[in-house]
């Protein structure tokens, strides 16, 4: 009869690895995820570039309006208007002059995303590709080993190389890893 601490202490069966298509799958779900979340950033810079076009427009109209106001208190020797209207003047002007400072850092940032959009996109393509070639080598394996199954010395042996093949496929993927973010730095 089991004891209060066999049950207590039970050791729990060790979970299977997942699959290797649930991991390529959750792969291409991750990435998916990072170029939807880059495209939308993308999209809500673009669309903050044309209030910030709107804003640059609009700055650059008052400081000239401004100016043509200054003139006219210059013409009519005005000192009092002329030097609020001074003051006001380089107030415009510096406030056309960050709005756009902030539309170039808004399109910069946008085509920033946009490229890093489009460079997963590529990445995403490959990994798609990788999954269906391992999806096809793992239905074809499914169909060698199933009559290798009385053959158990043949079966562990192929159990054995394929366990070899993806250690070498798996150096070459962090190979590839460490060759990226070099080349990001």
């Amino acid at each position: 009869m089991p004891s209060v601490f066999d049950w207590l202490f039970k050791r729990k069966a060790p979970s299977a690895s997942p699959s290797p298509l649930a991991v390529y799958d959750a792969a291409v779900s991750a990435l998916d995820r990072q170029t939807v979340e880059l495209r939308k950033a993308a999209a809500t810079l673009l669309a903050l570039r044309s209030g910030l076009l709107r804003s640059v427009d609009g700055a650059k109209r008052r400081r000239d309006q401004l100016e043509v106001r200054r003139a006219d208190a210059l013409a009519a020797e005005d000192l009092k208007s002329q030097q609020i209207l001074d003051a006001d003047v380089s107030r415009a002007a510096a406030q056309e002059e960050a709005d756009r400072q902030a539309l170039a850092r808004c399109e910069a940032d946008a085509q920033l995303l946009l490229e890093r959009a489009q460079q997963l996109s590529r990445e995403l393509d490959e990994l798609r590709r990788e999954r269906d070639e391992a999806r096809v080598k793992l239905a074809a394996g499914a169909a060698v080993t199933g009559p290798l199954a009385a053959h158990g010395d043949a079966i562990e042996r192929a159990l054995k190389l394929d366990a070899a093949r993806d250690e070498v496929e798996r150096a070459h993927a962090l190979a590839e890893v460490v060759r990226e973010d070099v080349k990001g730095t």
